[in-house]
């Protein structure tokens, strides 16, 4: 599938702004608190009746937001058989559909879902900046399931493949809300898109 980099240059401006509005600065963020400061209402599948938990596990077995309606800010996730980071994914996922009210059913809006996620959970600049470069840490660190660490670390080795340690110019305030006033940024290597 051709992926636009322009997508994924929206992406990191979405989780800009939530980490700016929200003032995320700490690793490893939970999904949850987040999603409930949004004003999403997080709902378990051990929730719900026995009915609607059966219901809800055999549309999608990690989770869904469930609806078609626009101001719905439901999400339900399989909290039965998934690994917690697993659930977070989930829930970040779910507010990046209900967010640009989109259609789960297209791999383009799925693929962006995912990412999102993964930069929410794990921002690549940030991870970049620090010097991860192995799995463990970036498990441990960031709490990412293993097939996300080894997607970010693939992120990263491609990116520094190309790129070296530059950070990209939109990804700039990103790193500083996340560093405050800890480290200098204004030696780093930019590059503008």
């Amino acid at each position: 599938m051709y992926r636009d980099s322009n997508d994924y240059d929206e992406i990191v401006k979405l989780v800009t702004e939530i980490y700016e509005d929200y003032d995320i600065s700490t690793f490893p963020i939970n999904a949850e608190t987040i999603a409930t400061k949004m004003g999403f209402q997080v709902i378990y599948y051990s929730e719900l009746d026995m009915k609607s938990r059966i219901a809800a596990w055999k549309y999608t077995q990690f989770g869904t937001n469930g609806t078609n309606k626009k101001h719905d800010r439901k999400i339900y996730v399989n909290d039965k058989g998934n690994t917690k980071e697993n659930q977070e994914s989930t829930i970040l996922h779910e507010i990046k559909h209900i967010l640009f009210y989109e259609n789960e059913e297209d791999e383009k809006n799925e693929d962006l879902a995912d990412y999102f996620a993964k930069y929410m959970k794990c921002p690549i600049v940030y991870a970049i900046f620090k010097g991860y470069d192995n799995l463990a840490d970036l498990k441990k660190d960031f709490a990412l399931s293993e097939a996300m660490a080894n997607n970010v670390l693939r992120n990263i080795e491609n990116r520094k493949h190309k790129y070296g340690d530059s950070i990209f110019d939109e990804e700039l305030r990103l790193l500083k809300q996340i560093l405050k006033d800890k480290y200098n940024v204004d030696d780093l290597n930019i590059i503008k898109k």
